[in-house]
């Protein structure tokens, strides 16, 4: 499971959107961009704030996930990785 998996299951939740494809459908993509998105972690910038503004949580967390996701090296991943885990991000509306 990817980080990026867990804020669209969320988003995909019945409290939510109902579905993947809902999800796809809020985004303005292809379904099949966010079973990809879901299980290998891509997914453009825009879309990550999108899915963060749905689910109520800090775009930036959403974005971090995503790079670390898709990171090539472990000290990149690192640093997405605590970056994700930062106590000091929080969504304000």
């Amino acid at each position: 499971m990817t980080e990026l998996s867990r804020y669209l299951s969320i988003a995909a939740d019945p409290q939510h959107l109902g579905s993947y494809y809902m999800v796809a459908k809020h985004l303005g993509i292809h379904p099949n961009s966010v079973y990809r998105a879901r299980d290998k972690g891509g997914l453009a910038d825009k879309h990550c704030v999108e899915v963060a503004k749905l689910i109520e949580e800090h775009p930036l967390r959403v974005i971090a996930a995503k790079n670390a996701d898709v990171a090539k090296d472990l000290e990149t991943k690192t640093y997405w990785m605590e970056l994700l885990s930062d106590s000091d991000l929080y969504y304000r509306k």
